[in-house]
C-alpha cells in the first residue's frame, strides 16, 4: 500500500511541468533597467574609518593630558624639594649664627 502512494506520488512528480509566465522575460528586463541602489555597505565603510580616527584622537588626547599632568606633578614635586632644602639650609645657617 505505502509503495503505491510513493510510486503515484514520484510519477505524479516526474510528470509535473512549471511553466513560467508569459511576462516573466518582460518584468525582469524592467527590473535590469532600473538604476541600481547604492548598497549600505559603502556608507557604512567610511564610517569604520571615521571611528578608527575618531578613537586614535581620543586615546591620544587621553595619553597627552595624563602625561602633561605627570610633568606638572613632578614639577611640583621638584619645587616642594628645593623649598625644603633651602628651609634645612636656612636653618643650618640660623643654628651657625646662634652658635
Amino acid at each position: 500500500m505505502k509503495k503505491e502512494i510513493l510510486n503515484q506520488l514520484k510519477s505524479n512528480y516526474d510528470k509535473r511541468e512549471i511553466k513560467p509566465s508569459a511576462d516573466l522575460w518582460d518584468r525582469i528586463e524592467q527590473g535590469m533597467d532600473k538604476t541600481p541602489v547604492l548598497s549600505p555597505k559603502k556608507t557604512f565603510e567610511w564610517m569604520k574609518y571615521a571611528a578608527v580616527v575618531l578613537l586614535l584622537i581620543s586615546f591620544g588626547a587621553v595619553f597627552y593630558f595624563i602625561s602633561n599632568k605627570t610633568e606638572k606633578i613632578l614639577h611640583l614635586q621638584k619645587i616642594i624639594g628645593q623649598r625644603r632644602l633651602k628651609k634645612k639650609k636656612d636653618q643650618k645657617l640660623k643654628l651657625l649664627i646662634q652658635i
